[in-house]
């Protein structure tokens, strides 16, 4: 006499085999119409740029062109008189710790 639980499929186990893809990942670093002003001289003017995650960049550029103004302003460190930077989705002033954080 064979077990007919032996021969039974349980569908309840069955596995799930379509590939399900994780969701969107926001870019490294979002940067938007960044502008910063000292003194009436334009440091940053309207500045916006994309870097995806996993690319390597360079940040190139003239003396006096800005590059380390960008840079504080993306760390939190000064704020733009205008504009908008997001580090891995967090926007660096609403949520400055979790972009901080994500820098290394």
């Amino acid at each position: 006499m064979s077990n007919p639980d032996k021969n039974t499929k349980d569908t309840s186990e069955e596995e799930n085999t379509e590939s399900v893809s994780p969701p969107p990942q926001p870019p490294a670093i979002e940067v938007t119409n960044l502008a910063r002003w000292f003194n009436g001289v334009h440091a940053v003017n309207n500045i916006s740029f994309t870097i995806p995650r996993g690319q390597v960049v360079g940040f190139v550029g003239a003396n006096g062109a800005g590059k380390t103004t960008i840079m504080r302003i993306m760390t939190g460190f000064l704020p733009p008189t205008d504009g908008t930077a997001l580090i891995a989705g967090h926007d660096i002033f609403e949520d400055s710790l979790a972009a901080r954080r994500s820098l290394g």
